[in-house]
């Protein structure tokens, strides 16, 4: 009987060559099963955690991250200086500066899970704010965090913080006296070159969720 029959060396060779074939398949598909979860996360695996309390300091987009490719620093600050904007409206109690930063067709849910609908009725609801409750206060943000969806849409995650106020909205109770902090989700969109918001969401932070910030 031959040592190695031709048969024997066949076969041999196709099983070789179908256990690279699986071994490529195996990695390709762990390859892409990786790539999507860092899709679907929204950021990729060098990003560091985001802090879980509010921090002091200036507005910053250094937290930049996201799914987008080749996304411009000037997209990246003009999306962090919607938080600045806001600031800037809110402690000068411009209820048109406020609206001005969202699409005619956006939304807010505030931090009491009321919806306000539209730019004109965000005006309107921050004007009786501004009048009342919210009088005098101020408004400081500080951007945790960027991720771009695409070229023209990127979430923008930041910690506020409102001090100076008479009083809140009924039922809602501060953060700590004089001090209300909250976290912002908005969704921007790229529109004609400006940046606006689509939707916005408000979470009050609860009395001890989270240390206070640093004088």
């Amino acid at each position: 009987m031959n040592a190695h029959p031709h048969s024997f060396i066949v076969r041999h060779r196709a099983v070789t060559r179908n256990t690279r074939r699986s071994i490529g398949l195996s990695l390709a598909i762990a390859t892409a099963m990786t790539g999507l979860s860092l899709l679907i996360g929204g950021c990729d695996a060098t990003t560091p955690s985001a802090p879980t309390a509010f921090a002091a300091g200036v507005t910053s987009a250094s937290m930049s991250v996201g799914v987008a490719a080749n996304v411009a620093p000037s997209d990246s600050a003009a999306v962090a200086a919607v938080s600045t904007a806001w600031d800037a409206a809110w402690n000068t109690a411009n209820p048109a500066g406020i609206a001005a930063l969202f699409l005619e067709n956006s939304e807010i849910v505030n931090g009491r899970g009321q919806l306000v609908i539209g730019a004109a009725a965000i005006r309107a609801n921050h004007a009786a704010a501004f009048a009342s409750v919210f009088k005098g206060s101020r408004s400081r943000g500080i951007v945790r965090r960027i991720v771009f969806l695409s070229d023209a849409a990127a979430v923008l995650d930041v910690d506020n913080e409102v001090t100076g106020f008479t009083s809140l909205p009924g039922g809602a109770v501060p953060t700590q006296p004089g001090l209300n902090l909250q976290r912002h989700k908005r969704v921007l969109v790229k529109r004609n070159g400006q940046w606006r918001t689509a939707l916005m969401q408000l979470t009050t932070v609860a009395p001890g969720a989270v240390p206070p910030p640093a004088p």
